[in-house]
C-alpha cells in the first residue's frame, strides 16, 4: 500500500485517523535487505540520530546499511 491509498482509504471512512497515522509512520522504516533496519526520521522524532547496530554483521553488510 502506498500514501495516497491510506489517505483514499481515510477520506472514504474506511479507516481512522489514528489508523492513517500508524501506516504512514511505516514508510519511515526502511528495510536492507533481510539483515537491516534503518529508521530514517528518528532524529526528527526523537531527537537522537539512528544508530547501526553492527554485531554479526558482515563489512559489506554494514556498507550496504550505512
Amino acid at each position: 500500500m502506498n500514501i495516497i491509498e491510506i489517505l483514499r482509504r481515510f477520506k472514504e471512512d474506511k479507516i481512522g485517523i489514528h489508523e492513517a497515522e500508524k501506516q504512514i509512520k511505516l514508510f519511515e522504516i526502511s528495510r536492507v535487505g533481510d539483515f537491516g533496519v534503518v529508521d530514517i526520521t528518528r532524529e526528527n522524532r526523537a531527537g537522537i540520530p539512528e544508530v547501526v547496530y553492527g554485531e554479526n554483521k558482515s563489512k559489506e553488510q554494514l556498507n550496504r546499511i550505512v
